[in-house]
């Protein structure tokens, strides 16, 4: 996991906390201003975003329970991906309440004010990531 959380950006494409970071500079910036494929440029980081807070938990689980000596790391990191998720408070959730995460639409990504606070929610997804990383820095 830590590979993963702290690559560095390669022809473009982001890893870890910075690639949430570049979405929701990108979503501040108007890269939505003009038609995009919504799934293609919006719908693949929510999936993305889904996935990891839902399959990452399940994850952790099994480690603690194949590997006892790793179990105080996991579970600080499994709730990390838990607030990434769709539960109460999770970003997940959050961008669904307010018209940024599956649903969204495109009206949604051009009003300034709207747009501010769909990147604010994912910046919090980047502070988890961040926090994954300091974790797993700490115990390995």
């Amino acid at each position: 996991m830590l590979h993963w959380v702290t690559l560095t950006q390669k022809d473009g494409v982001c890893f870890g906390a910075a690639a949430f970071r570049a979405w929701a500079d990108d979503i501040e910036n108007g890269k939505y201003d003009v038609e995009k494929d919504m799934y293609t440029d919006y719908g693949v980081y929510m999936i993305a975003l889904a996935t990891n807070s839902v399959a990452a938990p399940i994850f952790l689980d099994q480690i603690k329970r194949t590997h006892p000596e790793f179990a105080e790391m996991a579970e600080k990191i499994k709730r990390q991906y838990i607030k990434m998720g769709s539960g109460e408070g999770g970003v997940w959730k959050e961008l669904e309440d307010i018209g940024g995460g599956f649903n969204v639409t495109p009206d949604n990504l051009r009003d300034k004010e709207k747009r501010a606070n769909i990147a604010a929610k994912i910046r919090k997804a980047a502070e988890c990531t961040d926090e994954v990383m300091q974790i797993l820095q700490e115990y390995l």
